[in-house]
């Protein structure tokens, strides 16, 4: 019965604990400050419907586009100045007469500035698609919800949400001005200057796209009366289109060199926030975090003008609704990575380029499960890679789970021994029971203790042997499920015929139904004890409510559940077969020797 307990203790606590991480976020409580007024930028959009002005913006985008590539003089109108930045500049007016769009094409991402404000208008990987399952469109990494018509804020603009700032006219001027560009392309890199010069204002931003990563250089140099003034990147207000994650999923994520903070947007006030304990200085790097994708400034954390901070907005459009916009801003950031949240990607970019431990945006929930998670990725990975040539990804998982399962049969073999030897004893505990009847008084209950600790002992059992197997596999099961929801490796990854993506749920719930099933057998073959009541919550009611609490998880993680409970019938007959075949042999040497004895008596 002890044991029984402790099954079914074991198992409440893995649902309580993967319900924990399905329903409910940690939150990181912040200090907001509440600006003395509203950017002027955000008020003007207040009263206008987003999604209309979107689709004007890239009507009007598309006409530009075709008129520019009509005009014979484009090389000389990309022509820039070759003009210092010094303070030798009064009177001095060096822009751009229009605006223009410049594309980068890589192997990985293409991606479109604007020469108005020098900011990125799009940036779509290659080889990732968004969540709208009919378009089946590449995914653009910069919000299509930014209303340019309403002269809101791109990527890679300067904040001016700040009220506090000086500068912020400054950067808003900066913002709206055509700078002047030039564009340059070697083998390995493609670089982009932009620069402009007012009177005694003099800005530049130069992007340096790394070919084959998905890390691009930052440089920006605002002047302004000889004097360095520091600049401050935004992102925002979402990462990405079409995803079928909602804003409440975006994070900022700071990391200092030990720990990453993070905060979700959805728990901030609105308004301008400095980030984490530090006021936002001294973090080697800073997040706009989704599920899978990670837009990272990298910082000089000996640079004193480094910093990370936040601004949040709601919005009132037309038709009532509040459109919440999220922003994240890095000031004085030397370097950005753009791209998916892999692991060997992440790893590649922190070794190549200085992001210390830039793959701890990835989350595997508890610290203590990430090293198990990571080795089970790579696993799953190699068999993926080396066993299947990038084959299917749902049979890759199935054949780890067979590998899994032939490396964990020493502890289910015990496991299952140790549950059968505490059946087989089960009258002689009952018989202890019945002698001490007044479990109650304290002398009673400690010489029945000692007797069935002799019992046990005579016996060679355990009665924890029986679960002390299936806890030391707690943290696979609780690995995978943190794995297979954050791990970008799965996602979109077809299995067979209606499993069309393994991070999300199966839509038809077969899978939750057979894992289901096969749990009640599994029940049914293993040793039984404990009252009927027991038995029958064990065999019939856990599963059932186990099968309701996995249809809502990826349909990935049933999968490996489903297998593993198959090889379990597998080596639970085996087990039965070989562990009953022996009890039956004892049994029948026993009465053999009764049986001698009672002759010999005779």
């Amino acid at each position: 019965m002890e044991t029984r307990r402790l099954i079914l203790a074991t198992t409440l606590s893995i649902m309580v604990y993967m319900g924990y991480l399905m329903f409910f976020t940690p939150k990181q409580a912040v200090k907001t400050y509440k600006p003395d007024k509203i950017n002027k930028k955000i008020n003007d959009v207040k009263n206008n419907n987003v999604n209309n002005s979107v689709n004007n913006d890239v009507k009007n985008e598309q006409e530009q586009q075709k008129i520019q590539n009509n005009k014979k003089d484009i090389a000389k109108q990309t022509h820039i100045e070759k003009t210092n930045l010094s303070d030798n500049t009064k009177g001095v007016i060096s822009v751009a007469e229009k605006k223009e769009l410049v594309k980068v094409d890589t192997e990985l991402f293409t991606a479109i500035f604007t020469n108005k404000g020098a900011a990125l208008k799009s940036f779509v990987l290659k080889k990732y698609k968004d969540d709208d399952e009919k378009q089946k469109n590449l995914l653009d990494l910069v919000s299509k919800k930014i209303n340019t018509e309403q002269d809101e804020l791109l990527p890679f603009h300067f904040s001016t949400f700040d009220q506090r700032n000086i500068n912020n006219e400054l950067y808003e001027d900066a913002n709206k001005t055509f700078y002047k560009y030039e564009k340059k392309e070697d083998r390995n890199k493609i670089i982009l200057e932009f620069k402009f010069i007012k009177n005694k204002v003099q800005v530049s931003k130069t992007f340096t796209i790394n070919k084959g990563t998905y890390v691009i250089g930052l440089d920006s140099k605002i002047v302004k009366e000889g004097k360095r003034i520091a600049a401050p990147y935004i992102f925002g207000p979402e990462l990405g289109n079409n995803l079928r994650q909602s804003s409440s999923i975006y994070e900022a994520k700071g990391f200092d060199g030990a720990n990453v903070e993070k905060t979700s947007f959805k728990s901030m006030k609105s308004g301008y926030v400095n980030f984490g304990k530090t006021n936002g200085y001294n973090f080697n790097w800073g997040a706009f975090d989704t599920t899978y994708f990670t837009i990272a400034f990298k910082f000089d954390v000996k640079d004193r003008n480094s910093r990370i901070s936040t601004f949040v907005s709601e919005i009132v459009a037309k038709d009532g609704k509040k459109i919440r916009k999220a922003y994240l801003i890095a000031t004085n950031s030397k370097m950005v990575f753009m791209g998916p949240k892999e692991e060997r990607i992440l790893e590649k970019s922190g070794k190549d380029f200085g992001f210390i431990e830039i793959n701890q945006v990835i989350s595997y929930g508890y610290s203590w499960f990430t090293p198990i998670a990571k080795l089970i990725l790579k696993g799953i990975n190699f068999i993926h890679e080396k066993v299947l040539n990038h084959g299917n990804y749902g049979w890759a998982i199935v054949i780890f789970t067979i590998f899994l399962k032939l490396l964990l049969f020493p502890l289910t073999y015990k496991s299952s021994v140790s549950m059968a030897k505490m059946q087989t004893i089960q009258p002689k505990m009952k018989a202890l029971k019945k002698k001490y009847k007044n479990q109650k008084d304290p002398a009673q209950r400690k010489a029945m203790n000692e007797e069935l600790m002799a019992l046990y002992k005579t016996e060679k059992v355990n009665p924890a042997g029986g679960c002390l197997p299936m806890l030391l596999q707690m943290p696979i099961l609780f690995a995978f499920f943190t794995l297979l929801r954050n791990a970008i490796n799965v996602r979109h990854e077809v299995w067979i015929l209606w499993i069309k993506d393994l991070s999300m749920l199966d839509p038809y719930y077969v899978l939750p139904i057979l894992m289901g099933l096969t749990q009640i057998i599994l029940a049914k073959m293993s040793p039984a004890s404990g009252d009927a009541n027991q038995k029958k919550m064990m065999t019939y009611m856990m599963p059932v409510v186990i099968t309701f609490f996995v249809m809502r998880l990826a349909s990935g993680l049933t999968l490996y559940w489903f297998v593993s409970n198959l090889l379990q019938l597998g080596q639970q007959h085996y087990i039965n077969k070989k562990i009953y075949q022996e009890k039956k042999d004892t049994d029948k040497q026993m009465r053999a020797a009764k049986k001698k004895k009672g002759v010999k008596k005779l």
